[in-house]
């Protein structure tokens, strides 16, 4: 039995247009055990090839994390994306890159394994040019287990 979070790690390999250089992001994925009731947060590391970015925008960031149709009971909030860095002209995301994705099994989630359906959506650029914009489905393992008991109140010592 796994405790504690589960990690899946993902290579994904871009083929990207010919006049810009092949570069292999990896992914990362932290897919937490979620106790019933309680918040918790799924997180994607993206770690960007050394001379690759990832194109950010006027309003933050091209890059995209949602969520689609999810298990009974559980929630799913908005992604959190870093800002990105100004790069001359542009906004970019270098090196490693953590999303985080709000999680919530509801009072009423049936407890055991789910999987969580989600869309990450980049684009990656050299200094030769830029890929198209890709997206990729990660459907995400997570496990719901019961909701801790109350603590236990020691009994008043008298003297």
């Amino acid at each position: 039995m796994i405790r504690g979070p589960v990690v899946v790690v993902l290579a994904v390999a871009l083929l990207l247009c010919a006049d810009v250089a092949h570069a292999d992001p990896t992914l990362k994925v932290v897919a937490p055990d979620l106790r019933a009731g309680e918040l918790s947060a799924l997180r994607v590391v993206i770690g960007v090839p050394a001379g690759a970015w990832l194109v950010g925008d006027d309003r933050g960031s091209a890059l995209s994390w949602s969520a689609g149709e999810q298990p009974a009971g559980i929630a799913l909030g908005v992604a959190e994306i870093p800002t990105p860095s100004q790069r001359g002209d542009a906004r970019v995301h270098e090196g490693s890159v953590t999303l985080s994705l709000p999680v919530t099994a509801t009072a009423s989630a049936p407890l055991g394994e789910h999987t969580v359906l989600t869309t990450l959506v980049w684009q990656l650029c050299t200094a030769d040019g830029c890929a198209a914009t890709l997206s990729q489905q990660l459907p995400l393992p997570v496990r719901v287990l019961p909701p801790l008991p109350p603590p236990r109140s020691k009994p008043l010592e008298t003297r």
